[in-house]
């Protein structure tokens, strides 16, 4: 439809103040995996998303703060041509540092939307994005596919000009930016 698409891939979360532990889903990652055991998960996860620009973490807060476990990703990952978008899910997540150290293009959401569902809420949270993006240059913002995040996405628009442009032009400024940075080390 061409829709920009990410693969919402499944890592293992932290424990939940009582101590339970939620699970993750088929296809999750996990932090005891082997290399080999992280490859045979990641390949099929990969393969039902063909057209992902990259990809996320599905909960993940305890796979997102283990560096190891993100340098076996990122081992994966390396050459495939992917974005990691990390959903930081945790503050002490590891997932963009180690993927850009690996060389990959990644980026951190800077707002959810949706965290209270009324429209007017994630109206002025894309607001809030949208402050965050004239300071910085840019903010991801991820939302859920429920109504009102749609509707709140349609009806939205900023007066100062910012606006909300698909993911993969966000990333081909950042490979642009990460190749000039590249040239002028050398």
């Amino acid at each position: 439809m061409g829709l920009d698409c990410l693969l919402h891939l499944p890592m293992e979360p932290l424990p939940r103040a009582d101590g339970s532990r939620p699970k993750p889903g088929p296809g999750a990652l996990f932090v005891d995996m082997s290399p080999q055991a992280l490859a045979a998960v990641l390949e099929p996860d990969l393969v039902a998303a063909p057209a992902a620009l990259g990809l996320n973490n599905h909960m993940g807060s305890r796979f997102t703060g283990n560096a190891a476990a993100i340098r076996l990703l990122c081992a994966q990952l390396a050459g495939r041509g992917l974005v990691a978008l990390d959903s930081l899910t945790q503050p002490h997540s590891r997932l963009a540092e180690e993927t850009r150290a690996a060389g990959l293009v990644s980026v951190s959401r800077a707002i959810f939307l949706d965290t209270n569902r009324e429209t007017s809420a994630i109206l002025a949270a894309l607001d809030t994005a949208a402050a965050k993006a004239r300071s910085v240059g840019f903010a991801v913002a991820i939302g859920h596919p429920c109504s009102e995040t749609l509707s709140a996405l349609r009806r939205w628009w900023d007066k100062t000009g910012t606006a909300v442009v698909p993911l993969r032009r966000l990333v081909w400024h950042l490979v642009q930016r990460q190749a000039a940075l590249a040239a002028r080390g050398r």
